[in-house]
């Protein structure tokens, strides 16, 4: 990248952990705020792709990820200008519940906005039924909502996509409703066709 960059995140104290460090450390990425535990291995997925049909299946082991939570995050001293957190549903600690803000995702995007960096949030594709507890919360602090349409779907519970092509009413109308919720800027939405986005003035 042609602008400096900068990691945050839990790392096992272990040799994938290392190698992440040293890799961040070769291409002039920041590790200041990455740290390390030996409580748990570094998170890792693996992707099984269907050869004939492209289709991947995610097998995510959490790992350190799961203990990721507020006080991880400092933003005190950071020069950074955006704050790209991935991904909600997916890092135990910060899906948690916050007596303050809802999630301890949303407190940390809070966080971050009063230190005036812009926030940006992606999800998980995960196939239950905690996008509103988990991802609504969060929308209050975020710039940029990023989700794909199966996401989409599960936030708001619209049925974007209909005899399996976008139906670009309902796409719009639950776009719109993450707005709503909080999105201060641009709801984006990507999908196998194309993409799309909705801003507040359209």
């Amino acid at each position: 990248a042609k602008f400096p960059l900068s990691g945050s995140g839990l790392v096992g104290d272990d040799d994938n952990g290392r190698w992440i460090l040293e890799q961040c450390q070769k291409h002039g990425i920041d590790t200041a705020h990455l740290q390390k535990t030996a409580v748990a291995p570094t998170s890792f997925t693996d992707v099984m792709t269907v050869k004939d049909t492209g289709r991947r299946t995610f097998f995510h082991a959490r790992g350190a990820n799961a203990l990721l939570d507020a006080a991880h995050f400092d933003f005190s001293t950071t020069t950074a200008r955006i704050f790209p957190l991935g991904y909600l549903l997916l890092l135990d600690g910060l899906d948690a519940p916050s007596p303050t803000h809802g999630t301890v995702a949303a407190e940390v995007l809070a966080k971050a906005q009063a230190a005036g960096l812009k926030t940006s949030v992606d999800c998980v594709s995960e196939d239950s039924d905690r996008f509103p507890k988990v991802v609504i919360p969060a929308l209050k602090y975020v710039d940029y909502c990023i989700m794909n349409d199966f996401e989409v779907g599960r936030c708001t519970g619209r049925r974007v996509r209909r005899n399996d092509r976008i139906d670009p009413i309902h796409m719009r109308g639950a776009m719109q409703m993450l707005l709503e919720s909080g999105v201060r800027e641009r709801v984006i939405v990507h999908y196998p066709e194309g993409g799309c986005a909705l801003g507040h003035g359209g």
